[in-house]
């Protein structure tokens, strides 16, 4: 948090800079944001976090500057003024009502108003944006998870990924929301940390901090952490190309059979202190111990989860394909949180992660969360009332192919395919664990960086 503010200036297009001119020394509230607006009275307006989103304002063309009381709910947030003299925010996080927070000034900045957007929120490695566009509307900016969107015929379907949104009444409605997205048939783009994701009808990119000009000419370039899109207000206004409505599933691949994995871990080992296996705890105590028949027992509380992720797991190659297995008895899950969980990443923008629960399974669709924050309420169902986890000990496995699909096994049938979702960029990691209030109780587990395996 602790960062000067400068301000350098180019009079031949960015070819060469200006010398550093300091707006705030060291403090809270310096990190400039992509909004950079001149307000309709000439002030130029900064727009600043690491601290509480706050405004650098300069009335004499950014000689001097000051920075109004009042702060911007939430972080990274895109600003615009509205034609009565306000200004309108969007913050990142701390949502409302489950929304991206808005924030409205009627001060300059001195006071403000928040409340709920219609818009969903966005999280780690996402920004979204806001611009005047020289024809009047204001342009909105962000990421969606299976958003509704009406096409060409006024046929609707859901969408993930970068989407834009337009306003003609200051910000009061969004019409037109539209993917930013050839609407092509599918193919791999890179995104952010050159990741691969895929650009479809349906699918666009997942996260980046954007930015965005419109140019003389008119065309609006939005450019991401990775891409460059240039399209104009007709295109931003103009329904999205027929598709249909319910997008493609992801194919079955014939896999070699492979019972017994390269690496098992049995309770011992898990446990082991500086062993493979590290351990983490949110929101309570050690919650695990190994029972008479050398199984660990898992045994959570109402505000505490756990998780076991693998060390130095650094050698995934997912041109060649990955395994991972457990072998678990569930006892008792809440009916609105997680269960026994695995979750896979692959190192390369692609997370697979899944959660047992008494008598389903389920698969995480959801918004781009950190690993301990998945909500329940966000997984889709893989199958579900049609087995029982609690009679005895199952085997479930995720086998995942160079296409980034994860096939799944219980006790070696197949019972669901689905498509990796996007997962901010890090290291490669194997993890397994546990929501709020499960009891259970784990035999082994295992994996396989050789390929994709079924049982």
């Amino acid at each position: 948090r602790n960062v000067a503010l400068i301000l350098r200036t180019s009079k031949d297009n960015g070819a060469t800079w200006s010398k550093a001119n300091i707006i705030a020394d060291h403090g809270p509230s310096r990190m400039p944001i992509e909004s950079v607006i001149r307000t309709i009275d000439g002030k130029i307006i900064l727009i600043c976090d690491k601290g509480p989103t706050s405004l650098w304002i300069s009335k004499d063309n950014g000689l001097s500057w000051y920075s109004p009381a009042g702060h911007v709910k939430g972080k990274h947030a895109p600003l615009a003024q509205l034609n009565d003299g306000s200004l309108l925010a969007f913050g990142r996080e701390v949502p409302i009502d489950g929304k991206m927070p808005m924030s409205v000034s009627k001060d300059m900045g001195k006071t403000w108003e928040y409340s709920a957007s219609e818009f969903q929120p966005v999280n780690l490695g996402q920004r979204s944006l806001l611009l005047r566009l020289k024809e009047g509307p204001i342009m909105f900016a962000s990421f969606c998870k299976k958003m509704l969107i009406t096409d060409k015929a006024g046929n609707q379907r859901p969408v993930s990924g970068l989407f834009t949104a337009v306003s003609d009444d200051e910000g009061k409605t969004w019409i037109n929301r539209k993917l930013v997205s050839d609407d092509g048939p599918g193919r791999w783009v890179n995104t952010m940390n050159g990741h691969p994701i895929r650009m479809d009808a349906y699918n666009s990119e997942s996260a980046a901090y954007l930015t965005v000009c419109q140019s003389a000419n008119g065309v609006i370039n939005l450019l991401s952490s990775r891409q460059h899109y240039a399209f104009n207000y007709k295109w931003l206004i103009t329904p999205s190309d027929e598709a249909d409505p319910v997008p493609p599933q992801p194919k079955v691949s014939v896999l070699p059979v492979k019972k017994e994995l390269s690496n098992v871990f049995g309770t011992a080992e898990l446990l082991k202190t500086g062993g493979e296996w590290t351990w983490a705890s949110e929101g309570g105590s050690s919650s695990k111990k190994q029972n008479d028949n050398g199984q660990m027992e898992v045994n959570t509380e109402k505000k505490q989860e756990i998780s076991c992720r693998s060390n130095g797991i650094d050698k995934i190659n997912i041109d060649k394909g990955f395994t991972f297995e457990v072998r678990v008895q569930v006892i008792k899950t809440a009916s609105d949180d997680r269960g026994i969980d695995v979750e896979l990443y692959d190192g390369s923008a692609s997370r697979y992660a899944l959660t047992i629960k008494e008598k389903g399974i389920y698969w995480y669709e959801g918004l781009i969360l950190g690993s301990t924050s998945l909500d329940f309420t966000q997984f889709t169902t893989i199958i579900a009332d049609s087995i029982d986890n609690t009679d005895k000990f199952h085997t479930f496995r995720i086998a995942v192919t160079s296409d980034r699909v994860a096939q799944i096994y219980r006790d070696g049938k197949l019972v669901g395919i689905k498509a990796s979702e996007y997962r901010t960029p890090r290291g490669q990691y194997l993890q397994f664990g546990a929501g709020k209030n499960v009891a259970g109780a784990i035999e082994y587990v295992g994996y396989d960086l050789d390929g994709a395996f079924q049982y």
